[in-house]
């Protein structure tokens, strides 16, 4: 008689912010930082994706070992007043890997504001 262990990860990826804030709007900082927290295993790796599109990712940040869960962006200048989507994978040293559903921002103006005190 053969007996089979089926494992079915439990492992989760939760609660993604940028900037400590959930999908914000307006946000004028050139590294926005992105948050996220893990259910279901103790996070060893990460990497995290960026782009204008969700399903087309422009931006990787590499797989990292150092700085989680809290990642200031270091690709490329962001773009004023334009939405974009992250998402994050992450290894636990168990040797379990998950990936999150996209989250998102939105730029402000950013450096582009002219207007003159009163």
């Amino acid at each position: 008689m053969f007996r089979f262990l089926f494992f079915i990860s439990s492992l989760f990826l939760q609660d993604l912010r940028t900037e400590h804030l959930d999908s914000p709007l307006g946000i004028d900082v050139e590294a926005p930082r992105f948050t996220w927290k893990v259910k279901g295993g103790e996070q060893t790796h990460f990497q995290i994706w960026v782009s204008t599109d969700s399903l087309k990712w422009s931006y990787t940040s590499g797989k990292k070992q150092e700085g989680f869960p809290l990642f200031a962006y270091d690709g490329p200048q962001l773009k004023p007043r334009t939405k974009y989507y992250w998402k994050v994978q992450v290894w636990t040293k168990e040797g379990l890997t998950a990936v999150s559903s996209a989250a998102q921002f939105e730029t402000g103006i950013m450096k582009e504001w002219k207007g003159h005190w009163i």
